[in-house]
Formats: C-alpha cells, structure tokens, sequence
C-alpha cells in the first residue's frame, strides 16, 4: 500500500511539475504567485498590401539571416550616466573578459565596490566570442548579485529578455527581495535547466502562493529522490506550520535558502550570517524573529560590503532596547570586538546630553579598530550624522584627529578641513599634542585634494610621528604611506626613504600572486581599462585596500592612474592609510 501510495504521488508530481511546460505551449507561463501574469506578445493584425502574396518579398530587397544577438555589452550605465566608456574592453579577447569577470569578488572598499559596479553594468563593445556566444552576460548577473547588487542584476538581466531564464536571474531575484520575480521566471526556464535547484525553488514558490499541498508534495519527491537537503526540509516545514523556534545553521546558504528564512520568519544562526552573501545578509536584517545579536550582525556585514545603505544599519542598532550598563561596558572596553558592543556605541552616542557628545563620539571612534589597526572605516561610517551635528570648536578637541579622518574617507573634505584647522589654530596656542597631530594630516589631505607634497612636508610627518616617543609597526605604516604616494606619481625623495630605512621594521600585508600583478601592469601600460580594473579588483581580493602589501597596492594605484582612475586611485589610498591607523 506505502509503495502504491509513493507511485501516485510521483504521478501527480510530474503532472505539477509538467503544468508551467503545458502553458507554456499554450502560450504562456503559468503565474506561481496569484496576481502575476504571463505570455506572449499578441500577434500584429498587419496584413500584405493588396496584390502581393503573404510571405512575399518586393524586387530588389536582399534578405540575410540575422545572426544570434550578443547579449553580453548590455548595460544599465551609459558614459553619461557615470558608467565607462563603451571601449572599455577593447583590446582584450572575450576568453580573458570572461575569466576577469567571473573573478569578481565582493568587497568592504567603497572605492573598490563602486569600480565593481561600474565595470559589470556600463554597456560595452564587446570582442565576438569564439565559437558563438559565451556566458559573459549569465556571468555579470552573478556576481552582480555575489556583491551585493541583486536588484541591479535583475534589472540588467531584463534587458535580454532571452537570458531572463536562468537560475541565476532567479538567484538575483530572491536576494533582492523580490519573490513573485524569481517565481515568474521559474516556468520560463528550459527543461535542460530545470534540475534540483529549480524544483526546490518550484516547491518554495507553491508554498509562497498557499499552495501547502503542493509544496510538501513537491519536496517529498525531492525526498525520495535524495535531493532534499534538511535546511530545504525543515524550511518548507516552517513555511507548512511545523516549525519551531530554534535557530537553524546552514553551511553555504544559498538565495532560495536564505529567500526561505525570511519566508518563514526563520532566524539563522551567526556562523550562517557570516557565510551568507552580503544581500542575504539584508534580508536576514529585516526578520521579525531574529535575536538582536544576529540581527546586528547581519545588518553590519550588508553595510560593510555595500548591500544596505548605511541608514539601514542606524535603524537595525536603535530597533533593540540596550541597557545603560551595556552601554558603560561598551565604552570602557578596550575594543568593540563583537555587534553588540558596536549598536551599545551608536547607542551611546545618540544617547549623549549634547555637551558630551563629542567625548563620547571620539570614545566610540577609539574603538572601533581595523584588523589592520587604524580606525575601521566602514563601521565608523554609522557616526558621520553625529558627526556632522557637532562643531570643530576648542572643547571638541580630542576628537578632532579622528573626526578629519573619518570625514576624509567620506569623501567630506571642507568639514574635514575644519578640524585640521582647529588643531593647527590649538597648536599655535601651546597644545603640543595637537600641534603634531595637525602635521600628521597633512599627507592625508593632500591625497585626499589630489594635491602635490613638499619633501619637507614629509620630514615633517615622520618627525611628528616619532615626537611622543616609539610607536610599534610605524615605519612599516610609513612604508605604505609613501610607497602609495609613488604610486599616485607623488615623488618621494630618497632622504625621506632613508630616514624609514635606517630605522628598520618590516612591513605587512597580503600580496597578490606574481601573475596578477604583472598582467595589471601590461594591461595598463596598454591602456587596456576594463582590463587593468578588473585586474585591480582581483588584486585587492575582497579585502579592504588596508590589507594590501604596500608595493602591491602601489602598483595598484599606479595602474589605475595609467588609465585616467586617478580620483578612485586617492580613494584607495586613503581607505589604507586610515585603515593601517595613520
């Protein structure tokens, strides 16, 4: 009786699965989602002028058979609009674009994500592919969705109404928070492509139309055919009513999965936020059920890789009650090692009588530290609105050398400006301290204006630096600094080298293989832009610009400048000389 029960549910299995192919030959998809509509475009009523046959082709008018139309150099960004020049890719052949594209990873680097962007959504002149079309255009979709722009990989993926059904575009979908989307595109998609993953997402979508029945049938055929993974199983169980409360963990969380949690109301664990794509991490923010922690935590990795605007991650630390202890403990710790700690400090903060405000602003500045060991310029970024409402004035002092640091890296140079000048103006008066710390701005403004440096100006720097005494891992710090000045085509005079050299120290960082390095060479010394971008980004690695050996990052900037990205170039250079604390 069990093995004529499992017969029969196969059967009605495949009828489920078959009814999107039947309506599809009858001209259109089957809506998944109530409300969502489908089909062909209607027929024209034009008919052939009177005497001429239908099919007919007037004298003297050739025909050619138009060829497969390369979808890969669409775009949503025109020059105009920001995007790069249609050429960018010119003089590199579509293999090489397609291995530099699918290389992309995401990043914590404004600078570098918004070079990310730019590459994989400007339109392009595209080299023909070998042997037809390749996946370059599949290929954008993707890691425009693995960065943290999902929305915008949906968007391009509709200028190609023929590459709309992939699961990749399914993918985009789900973590753009965009279901009915992901469920349209589902019946659309060829049977070649209709494998585990589809017939998972199938399932989750009968579930999302109050299909139950559907759902559970579909996934026990996914059972018995081994293909059910238990984070789906127990997904689809939360979504039919036989849940439970408890956090689920899951390894590698992929769109549907993470589509599903928020679904279901369903909290994951911090290890599976940590494993999650920037853009899942958005959604796992905004479910009502999860614990405070890991909804911080969620909300902090979508910001720092650019897939939650920074507004976002203000609205998820102030949505928890934090008691004033917590609040005490956050400021007094060494650092703010863990999300909690991080919302205490905004909350802090906010919470601060206007005369203290700054003081605990530059406390909570203090903490927030880089691996590398400056101040963590992407988490800091939830301060620059209490920043920006305080003034540069004598009692704001002490937080005057991190607040010009903080309002460099957002691009805030004239407010910036204004601190610099409090401290050169404190410094006439007496106040050593902020006399040097003047001085130690100085080579952060200049890149920060695209300004040129004096050689003195450099000696200067050093001497204010070593002024209070040894200072562990500076002269490496330094080393970065200038190397990344030469890279900018700052000179650096060999006095100023000399002065680290004699000191020693090593200096740190993580150096990209000898191949990257010197193709980004060779393709910018040739002018090759989209080229010697991509190039730039594999380099970085999906590390902030902080982790990069110093020549490695010189070299980094030094490319970009060769092929007129001088601005993005300072960008870069700052992020690492605040990062690495200078």
């Amino acid at each position: 009786m069990g093995g004529c029960r499992a017969s029969l549910g196969a059967l009605f299995g495949l009828i489920v699965l078959a009814a999107p192919i039947v309506a599809l030959a009858q001209g259109g998809p089957v809506p998944l989602i109530p409300g969502l509509r489908g089909g062909a475009a209607p027929a024209s009523d034009q008919r052939p002028a009177e005497g001429q046959p239908s099919g007919a082709v007037p004298e003297g008018v050739q025909i050619e058979r138009l060829g497969a139309v390369d979808s890969a150099g669409l775009g949503l960004l025109r020059e105009t609009d920001g995007g790069l020049p249609r050429s960018f890719w010119q003089g590199t052949d579509r293999a090489q674009i397609d291995r530099l594209v699918a290389a992309i990873q995401p990043t914590p680097s404004p600078a570098a994500l918004n070079l990310a962007r730019r590459l994989l959504l400007s339109e392009a002149d595209m080299p023909p592919a070998d042997g037809g079309q390749s996946g370059l255009f599949a290929s954008r979709i993707e890691r425009l969705t693995a960065i943290g722009d999902p929305d915008s990989a949906f968007r391009l993926a509709r200028l190609a109404p023929g590459s709309m059904a992939t699961m990749r575009t399914v993918d985009a979908a789900f973590l753009a928070d965009r279901p009915q989307d992901a469920c349209a595109t589902l019946p659309s998609i060829p049977d070649s492509g209709r494998d585990a993953a589809w017939s998972k997402a199938f399932a989750f979508c009968r579930a999302l139309a109050k299909d139950l029945a559907g759902a559970n049938l579909q996934a026990g055929l996914l059972r018995e055919r081994g293909e059910a993974d238990p984070a789906f199983q127990a997904l689809i169980a939360q979504l039919s009513g036989y849940g439970d409360d408890k956090l689920i963990d899951i390894k590698s969380p992929t769109p549907l999965q993470i589509a599903m949690l928020k679904a279901a109301n369903k909290a994951p664990t911090g290890a599976t936020v940590e494993a999650m794509p920037p853009a899942g991490a958005r959604l796992v923010a905004e479910i009502a059920k999860v614990p405070a922690e890991i909804r911080w935590l969620a909300a902090e990795r979508a910001f720092v890789y650019g897939a939650m605007p920074v507004e976002a991650l203000r609205t998820a630390y102030g949505r928890e009650e934090i008691a004033a202890k917590d609040l005490a403990a956050a400021l007094a710790a060494r650092t703010a090692d863990n999300a909690r700690f991080r919302a205490a400090l905004f909350r802090a903060v906010q919470r601060a009588a206007e005369g203290e405000r700054s003081k605990v602003l530059s406390t909570a500045l203090e903490r927030l530290r880089a691996r590398e060991g400056g101040l963590d310029t992407r988490l800091a970024m939830v301060h620059l609105d209490a920043l920006l409402g305080i003034d540069p004035v004598p009692e704001a002092i002490g937080l005057a050398p991190k607040a010009a640091r903080l309002l460099l890296v957002a691009g805030q140079e004239a407010a910036a400006d204004g601190w610099e000048q409090l401290l050169r103006l404190e410094g006439r008066g007496g106040a050593l301290q902020a006399a040097r710390e003047a001085v130690r701005l100085v080579p952060l403004l200049a890149v920060a204006a695209g300004e040129r440096l004096e050689p003195a100006d450099l000696r200067d720097w050093i001497d204010a630096w070593r002024a209070g005494g040894p200072i562990e891992g500076f002269e490496g710090r330094a080393v970065a600094l200038l190397s990344a000045l030469q890279g900018l085509g700052r000179e650096v005079p060999p006095d100023v080298w000399g002065r680290l050299a004699a000191a020693g120290g090593t200096t740190v960082g993580r150096r990209p293989n000898v191949a990257t390095m010197q193709a980004m060479r060779a393709s910018a010394q040739a002018g090759r832009m989209g080229e010697t971008i991509a190039y730039a980004l594999i380099a970085l690695g999906g590390d902030s610009a902080a982790a990069l050996e110093a020549d490695a990052l010189a070299t980094v900037l030094d490319s970009l400048v060769r092929i007129g990205f001088e601005r993005e170039a300072r960008r870069l250079a700052l992020e690492a000389a605040i990062g690495r604390g200078l």
